[in-house]
């Protein structure tokens, strides 16, 4: 795979800096904290992809969140380290955990959560490897998964 992607040759040759350059240039990070890969079953997103993608955009971070395993963001950390790009583009080990009250975020992880908990079990599991929760659709209706709303206010609390 070549990082330097056809999209970032054009912009070179235009006379312009790619976001790359430009995000080297600065002490900022530019994160995706929920991305899917083909380890989902609803993306077809591969490693090599993802990486080239995140690098033309200027991204430093991603964190791979597939659905109910941490192997593909695995397998992204590995590849990035493979391609010698894991100075530029850091990858956060993360998984979109299916937990018996609605799809709940962890990143920072180093072993998948189990499936079907609850809402406090999943975020106990994540917390319990140092990880952080996020609620990736809290309030979106057109989602079977998102959270329930008592479950939502129980983690607040």
């Amino acid at each position: 795979m070549s990082v330097a992607a056809p999209a970032a040759a054009r912009t070179a040759r235009a006379g312009q800096r790619t976001a790359a350059e430009r995000t080297a240039e600065r002490s900022l990070a530019f994160a995706d904290f929920h991305v899917h890969t083909r380890y989902s079953p609803d993306s077809l997103l591969t490693e090599d992809r993802l990486i080239q993608l995140a690098l033309e955009r200027g991204l430093t971070h991603v964190a791979v969140t597939n659905h109910n395993n941490v192997e593909g963001a695995i397998a992204v950390r590995d590849r990035a380290a493979e391609l010698e790009v894991d100075d530029r583009l850091h990858v956060i080990l993360g998984e979109e955990v299916s937990s018996a009250d609605g799809e709940i975020v962890g990143i920072f992880l180093d072993e998948t959560i189990p499936r079907g908990l609850s809402a406090a079990e999943t975020a106990d599991a994540i917390h319990a490897q140092g990880g952080l929760v996020s609620i990736p659709h809290p309030f979106d209706p057109f989602r079977r998964s998102h959270i329930r709303e008592e479950a939502l206010i129980g983690l607040a609390e």
